[in-house]
């Protein structure tokens, strides 16, 4: 089996729900090369909201539609990315220093900040994703894309901002990384972009998402005292979600918009 194919089995393995084969060893460089094919995951998790959409659509309204999505969302991602906007909660408002706040980012417990921070997202995606839902035509582009920008963001969370701790996860992925799965990343992103929405003003809320996950990393990096953590990647998608779902719908809404048609 080549490096190619096994670091895109890892890029699924790692962001989705499907197990490890554990008759494959991966090496170290695989890991790091799994992270170019994130947004390619992200369309697959997309076209699974989309399927969700179009059963659900036939016979459920749509607050139970978006209430379905939110939670095949969940489910699909074996919750964590939510686990990790639930952590930097508690972290970043529970802890004073970096240390005290590095320690909470490491309790497996669920602090106030947590479920309050985390049912606020929760919300919010929902009444977006109702929102999204009720537009008569396109929102189609929305459901597939969001979730292929917000995993472009943790690639670049990976590339650009230090990982603080010396073990975990996260740490392998971004060892030694180069600038070659940040260029197949965004390369891949953008076209899939263009081609699903047709045009360029969806380089909207790409470009939104990219400075979001910059300001919140480099924020992110000031609390903890110079780097950031997996949790850090988890909150980054959550949040670079809500951003695209709410810019994508404003664009679909926006009669200006769509009169610029590549």
């Amino acid at each position: 089996m080549t490096t190619l194919i096994k670091s895109i089995i890892l890029s699924f393995t790692f962001l989705t729900w499907i197990p490890i084969t554990k008759a494959i060893n991966f090496q170290p460089s695989e890991f790091r090369l799994s992270i170019s094919f994130y947004p390619i995951v992200g369309l697959f998790l997309g076209s699974i909201l989309l399927l969700t959409y179009t059963l659900s659509d036939l016979i459920f309204p749509v607050q139970v539609t978006a209430a379905a999505m939110l939670a095949v969302s969940s489910f699909s991602t074996r919750f964590l990315h939510l686990d990790g906007f639930i952590d930097c909660m508690d972290g970043f408002f529970g802890g004073n220093t970096p240390e005290r706040r590095l320690e909470i980012l490491k309790d497996p417990h669920v602090g106030a900040f947590g479920v309050i921070g985390g049912i606020s997202l929760l919300l919010l995606k929902y009444t977006l994703l109702i929102s999204l839902l009720t537009l008569p035509a396109s929102n189609y582009i929305a459901i597939l894309l969001f979730p292929c920008i917000s995993r472009w963001t943790m690639v670049l969370s990976i590339i650009f901002f230090k990982y603080i701790r010396t073990d975990g996860i996260g740490s392998t992925f971004q060892e030694g990384t180069s600038y070659i799965p940040l260029i197949i990343a965004s390369t891949t992103t953008i076209l899939i972009c263009f081609i699903i929405a047709n045009t360029y003003l969806i380089l909207i809320p790409f470009i939104a998402a990219s400075l979001w996950a910059i300001l919140f990393n480099f924020i992110a990096s000031k609390l903890l005292n110079g780097g950031i953590t997996g949790d850090c990647y988890g909150a980054v998608n959550e949040t670079s979600e809500v951003i695209s779902i709410a810019i994508i719908y404003f664009l679909l809404t926006s009669y200006w918009a769509t009169l610029v048609i590549l």
